[in-house]
């Protein structure tokens, strides 16, 4: 059943206050409610709780509960909106729940990293390379979790793992600039392009990757 939305909500009745300071912490400019004007034309007919926006990134937060007012779009063609827009992020909160308090990720070992990656390179021989290619940036973000000392394991965008890597020394300036493109590759298919197919270098630049931040 698909779950309507509703398009404003009370900024006393969710933690916008808390929101606020800790996008601005972060360098955002924060917007609860913004206006029709103050979004970009593909949202359409949708209108977000909140946006947050700096240079690279900017997010669009909306709140569920469950007496909404209903809207003209489902949550799953809210999030359709997203699929080409790569300097866009959608923040999905359930209940009060703030969006930016994510559950810390557990810090995963070397060797079962590498038991996994062989596990996907075997997959995509057998011509699985959907999956492979997925499962692969999940395993790069799993080699950042584990290299990152200031314990910062929270789920990242594909685009914010690379340029961490990258910057740590993980990852060869070559090889990020090898992988940028295939960012909008991978969240197609996550978000229900059927026609997207990696290529064997696709794949191979994936694994290459993890295989260089492992060592």
């Amino acid at each position: 059943m698909a779950v309507n939305l509703q398009t404003t909500v009370d900024a006393d009745e969710f933690p916008m206050g808390r929101l606020r300071e800790r996008y601005q912490e972060q360098g955002f400019d924060f917007i609860p409610n913004p206006r029709r004007e103050e979004l970009p034309d593909f949202f359409g007919a949708y209108r977000p709780d909140a946006i947050a926006l700096k240079p690279g990134l900017n997010v669009a937060i909306q709140f569920l509960r469950p007496r909404m007012a209903s809207l003209a779009l489902s949550l799953d063609e809210i999030r359709r909106l997203f699929i080409d827009h790569p300097d866009w992020q959608l923040v999905v909160s359930h209940g009060e729940v703030d969006p930016l308090m994510s559950d810390v990720l557990p810090a995963a070992s070397e060797a079962s990293i590498r038991i996994q990656l062989k596990e996907m390179e075997d997959l995509g021989r057998t011509g699985q390379s959907r999956a492979a290619f997925v499962m692969g940036w999940s395993l790069l973000e799993a080699v950042l979790h584990r290299l990152d000392d200031e314990g910062n394991r929270r789920p990242r965008k594909p685009g914010t793992v690379l340029e961490s890597l990258a910057r740590l020394g993980y990852l060869s300036p070559e090889l990020e600039v090898r992988l940028r493109p295939l960012v909008l590759l991978r969240n197609r298919i996550v978000h229900g392009d059927i026609s997207a197919e990696p290529s064997a270098d696709d794949l191979q630049a994936i694994f290459s990757a993890i295989d260089e931040a492992l060592a």
